[in-house]
């Protein structure tokens, strides 16, 4: 063989290992395949407030984060992620979408709870639970209100304590005061999680070490953005207090 072969075949192989790695490379970085791949049971969507975006993402991802408001009036949950126009889409109805299995999870972000609702709001999910055979500690309840999100703890649910976005930005005076009343409304009420953006996580970690973490990080346009986004998550993910991070899904149809 001569020498002028040898460096040939050397160099397509040299490209195809290149090739190879590249993929690996976008496979890890890039896609929700590696993410799943690793922590599958950490890695839910953002945002599902739509059936069409429900199909979707039900069978890509072991949870789901859905927004709900409280309906006083026809005394059920509207999917729904205000200023967005309501849809009148109800909880019952998006999870009725398609058959269900034991092993997805859920979050639901409850914007409005409150000393009105939290009594008839529990009726309500109980009764879901009930109708769709769903066990309720895969349910997560999330709210700003750590007194009546507690409620739901001692109903059996999963609960989470949505922590200002804006820590991270506020001067030690201001942080201090709001850490401590933090504290103390988690001393007095029993919730399973704190959750906060991303960019809060140092502080959540280092002024609550013994609460385990829901949170998460959202992607930006542009590979190069990406690929930091992809990068803090697996840093996020590697945390054995973080338990759930959202990322971003676009779906097909119903994306809101």
């Amino acid at each position: 063989m001569t020498r002028g072969l040898k460096n040939r075949k050397l160099t397509i192989r040299s490209f195809i290992w290149t090739l190879v790695l590249v993929w690996l490379c976008y496979y890890v970085l890039l896609s929700n395949n590696g993410l799943h791949f690793l922590f599958e049971d950490k890695i839910w969507a953002h945002r599902v407030n739509s059936t069409e975006k429900y199909a979707e993402t039900k069978t890509m991802f072991s949870g789901v984060e859905i927004d709900v408001i409280y309906d006083t009036t026809k005394g059920v949950f509207d999917v729904n992620h205000p200023p967005a126009p309501s849809i009148n889409l109800s909880l019952l109805e998006l999870l009725k979408t398609k058959s269900l299995d034991n092993e997805n999870r859920y979050w639901l972000d409850y914007k409005n709870l409150d000393s009105t609702n939290v009594e008839v709001s529990i009726n309500r999910l109980n009764s879901i639970v009930k109708d769709l055979n769903l066990s309720k500690s895969a349910i997560i309840v999330e709210s700003n209100a750590p007194k009546y999100v507690s409620w739901f703890t001692k109903e059996g649910y999963q609960t989470s304590y949505y922590l200002p976005n804006d820590l991270y930005m506020m001067n030690a005076t201001q942080l201090n005061t709001r850490i401590l009343s933090l504290k103390d409304d988690l001393s007095n009420y029993d919730i399973s999680f704190i959750s906060a953006d991303h960019r809060n996580y140092k502080l959540l970690r280092s002024k609550f070490p013994n609460k385990e973490i829901l949170t998460w990080k959202l992607g930006k346009q542009g590979h190069l953005d990406k690929i930091k986004t992809r990068l803090r998550v697996y840093k996020l993910a590697l945390d054995k207090k973080v338990k759930v991070i959202l990322i971003s899904y676009d779906s097909k149809l119903g994306n809101r």
